[in-house]
């Protein structure tokens, strides 16, 4: 290359490296000096080959003269390749990294045997999945029905080995505080039909059980939910819940909607693993669903003498949606997410704060009786707890009158 001519060769169309990188090569071959560009027949300093032999066999090396980067000495494809493998190491640098858990491909004996209980109601396309999942741990299956009429029961009793007992449903709390004492073994995990167990969850149970220990009573575990489908990584979905515990030490608080185990925290383990959660299928599931959670929710803050104002009906939802979408990350979960996030915030909460301020205007008005049941219609034609989704008795019963009078 003449004197004042610029560097211009590229192998495969590439574009020769920066000068740190070319030094870098150089020192690499043997080299000591940087190689600056020089006249005809000149090199630059440490640029000579040290080893001839080399030279006579590989072609990135000419005789004699500079030597380019080993860089450049690669094919188009090969660099593509190279790039590529990069590329991967860089994304796996920073993806969530599986653990396998210790003994995960072992069935560990449990010393101790284990209940899985399945509250349902009309989970017919729910319930199989449910029941083969528990299986590999469960001693006992015992299926908690609270009226279904689609079918479900029938799957059921045609998949075999499970118990089956039923009752009325009034509030998720009740019914499962029912149906735990129910339980044939010491230790009782609660699944619902629409959860499945993991491997990981499965053998963590299966450690526990082995040995459990005196001064644990209760475990918690993981969920990950799935809405419509798509897998919900944020949004505020993806909480922790008590689900295996002893059957004759643990029970449900006595709450409306969102009742937890009332037990010792300082005596409760945590499981490996997550429960997968196909929570929402359908926009229908969703609606009839959380019209129970609102009316059940503003009943419960009804009786804790919360009222509704300007500042929860109008700024809450707003609130609560970008707390759900910007600070819990509901943004990452793509449309999903979106939809989630603005079904919590302006339909559970608004709603929630809309049926509250409800129940005042009709102590104001002297329109409800002391059942909690209005004998106004709303837009629907239907009382609001029909509207709601909720049965004359649910509605009766003395928990629900002691909450909403």
């Amino acid at each position: 290359m003449s004197k004042g001519q610029t560097n211009t060769d590229t192998c495969g169309g590439l574009k020769p490296v920066s000068g740190y990188a070319r030094s870098a090569a150089f020192r690499r071959l043997g080299g000591t000096g940087r190689g600056r560009k020089r006249g005809p027949g000149k090199l630059g300093r440490g640029s000579r080959l040290r080893h001839p032999a080399r030279a006579a066999s590989d072609p990135a090396f000419s005789g004699g003269k500079r030597v380019r980067s080993r860089l450049f000495a690669k094919k188009p494809e090969k660099f593509g390749q190279l790039l590529c493998r990069k590329w991967q190491r860089l994304i796996m640098l920073f993806a969530p990294r599986t653990r396998r858990s210790p003994g995960s491909g072992e069935e560990t004996a449990m010393a101790e045997k284990l209940t899985v209980l399945i509250p349902c109601k009309n989970e017919r396309q729910h319930i199989e999945g449910c029941i083969e999942s528990v299986r590999p741990v469960a001693d006992e299956i015992l299926v908690a029905d609270s009226g279904s009429v689609d079918g479900t029961l029938e799957v059921v009793r045609r998949m075999g080995g499970c118990r089956i007992i039923q009752r009325e449903y009034i509030y998720s709390a009740d019914f499962k505080n029912w149906a735990i004492p129910q339980a044939k073994y010491p230790w009782v995990m609660v699944v619902d039909a629409d959860e499945r167990l993991t491997g990981r969850v499965i053998a963590s149970i299966r450690r526990v059980l082995a040995d459990p220990s005196p001064e644990l009573d209760a475990y918690w575990v993981s969920f990950e939910c799935f809405f419509l489908g798509h897998r919900l990584r944020h949004s505020g979905w993806n909480t922790d819940a008590i689900r295996l515990f002893r059957r004759d030490v643990c029970r449900y608080e006595d709450r409306l909607v969102h009742a937890e185990i009332d037990v010792d925290r300082q005596r409760v383990g945590k499981l490996e693993g997550k429960i997968l959660h196909y929570s929402i299928s359908s926009y229908e599931q969703f609606l009839e669903k959380y019209g129970r959670y609102t009316t059940w929710g503003a009943q419960t803050l009804w009786g804790k003498g919360r009222r509704a104002t300007f500042t929860s009906l109008c700024v809450r939802p707003m609130l609560r949606f970008c707390h759900l979408y910007v600070l819990r990350g509901g943004f990452l979960d793509g449309l999903a997410g979106l939809q989630i996030c603005m079904l919590m915030a302006f339909f559970n909460t608004f709603v929630k704060q809309a049926k509250l301020w409800e129940l005042g205007q009709r102590d104001q008005d002297g329109t409800r009786g002391r059942d909690g049941q209005s004998h106004d219609t709303d837009a629907h034609g239907g009382t609001a707890d029909a509207a709601a989704g909720q049965s004359d008795s649910a509605a009766s019963h003395p928990k629900v009158r002691r909450l909403a009078a």
